[in-house]
């Protein structure tokens, strides 16, 4: 094989990669929308530190443990958002959820064992995925294009 066709495959394949890991959150993220709301309770909460990309870009994300009622059941969760990006500021996610809190849990009623507590895309996430699906396509365009001039 060429070397430029293993170079193109290469690309195509991280491209593949890329997709298989960004689109599923993405899609989980987008049918939060349209979950089912119980009212819950913040357990517990502290922030953590997260570096961003290849960037000195740090920012701050809760972890946190929430309740809610759902299906008949109290259940427990740790998602707060599908694409797991953070807060700028340590003190904005220090705000957003502190223990004791009221909050509104977005469940699938499908597996109400599945919650959220920021439903859908953020900007980032989709442009992440977004990334991803061109990186796949410039891969196979650029595979296409080498294969046809030989």
């Amino acid at each position: 094989m060429a070397p430029e066709i293993t170079l193109t495959a290469g690309v195509a394949v991280t491209g593949a990669a890329m997709v298989a890991q960004q689109l599923p959150p993405l899609l989980r993220a987008i049918a939060s929308r349209r979950w089912a709301r119980a009212e819950g309770r913040i357990l517990s909460s502290r922030v953590v530190g997260i570096e961003e990309g290849l960037s000195d870009v740090k920012s701050a994300a809760p972890v946190v443990r929430y309740e809610y009622r759902a299906a008949g059941a109290w259940r427990r969760g740790d998602v707060v958002r599908w694409d797991g990006f953070g807060y700028r500021a340590a003190i904005d996610a220090r705000l957003r959820y502190s223990t004791g809190q009221r909050v509104t849990v977005w469940y699938d009623p499908a597996r109400p064992d599945r919650a959220v507590l920021e439903p859908g895309a953020s900007p980032a996430g989709i442009a992440r995925a977004a990334v991803a699906v061109l990186v796949l396509l410039g891969g196979i365009m650029w595979s296409a294009s080498i294969v046809a001039s030989t």
